[in-house]
């Protein structure tokens, strides 16, 4: 069992000097520096000394800043599991383990045809009647200018 490591001075230096570099800083420093800008702005207006104002909008700076950092932190998370796992699949189609089709029926995809899905979708759950779409409506006359297919009188606009 290995011991945990301590931080260095000069790994910290490293960390704090690149630290603009990190995912996700730029987004959540965006919206931090915005709020306490806002928040002091608001703080003068209100009659606040500018201490107080300064104070409150590192505050609330910090606060959006921590939670728009874990928010942003934890949908690239998601993201990267999710590609990890689509990855996997891909791999397990590639090498024939999993048919392609019951991939596809893993997800709720029926295909084009309608033949590769576990009949999840709409389109297959319809009675075969149905299924056939109807021609597109043929255009209303009257236009733009205010026929009365459009609502209007028929005057136009003038």
């Amino acid at each position: 069992m290995e011991s945990a490591k301590s931080a260095s001075p000069s790994s910290l230096w490293l960390s704090a000097k690149y630290i603009h570099t990190a995912p996700c800083f730029k987004p959540s420093f965006l919206w931090a520096a915005g709020t306490g800008v806002a928040l002091a702005a608001h703080r003068m207006k209100e009659g606040g000394s500018p201490m107080q104002a300064m104070k409150t909008g590192v505050a609330g700076g910090s606060v959006i800043f921590m939670a728009q950092w874990y928010l942003c932190r934890r949908d690239e998370h998601d993201r990267k599991v999710a590609y990890k796992a689509w990855m996997a699949k891909q791999a397990a189609i590639q090498s024939g383990e999993l048919d392609p089709a019951d991939a596809a029926a893993a997800v709720g995809y029926g295909g084009l045809d309608g033949s590769g899905g576990a009949g999840d979708s709409d389109f297959e759950l319809m009675p075969e009647a149905e299924r056939v779409r109807p021609p597109p409506a043929a255009p209303v006359s009257g236009g733009a200018r205010g026929g009365a297919a459009s609502g209007g009188s028929g005057a136009g606009m003038r």
